[in-house]
């Protein structure tokens, strides 16, 4: 497996620890897409943890296109169209913003258990 399927795997478990010290050693696989076009942030969240999201590795970071739409960040995806409206019908591998926001929606995420 890559570092970037390893990363994934802990990222859909939860595993903040894993998660920091990997993008600690490599930032670039923030940017990076398994072979199913998915990126380390979209497993976080489907796993159940977008607090990973929060951890000091991701500050600075910004989804592309693609990312944003898949994570259903509305505000991201606004301010890329912002800079480069052509982006919105532009294909990136073989997918566009709006492939990745409906196969987003289909996904089922996985529930956090409710504290208490």
């Amino acid at each position: 497996m890559r570092p970037l399927d390893h990363l994934m795997a802990r990222a859909l478990s939860g595993d903040a620890d894993y998660v920091r010290a990997a993008l600690e050693d490599n930032p670039g696989l923030l940017g990076e897409r398994d072979m199913f076009g998915s990126g380390v942030a979209p497993a976080a969240v489907y796993g159940g943890h977008p607090e990973l999201l929060e951890l000091p590795e991701f500050s600075g970071w910004s989804p592309d296109i693609i990312t944003a739409a898949e994570l259903g960040d509305t505000a991201a995806v606004g301010r890329v169209l912002a800079a480069d409206p052509a982006l919105a019908t532009a294909f990136v591998g073989a997918t566009t913003a709006l492939h990745a926001a409906a196969a987003a929606s289909l996904r089922p995420r996985r529930s956090r258990p409710a504290a208490g």
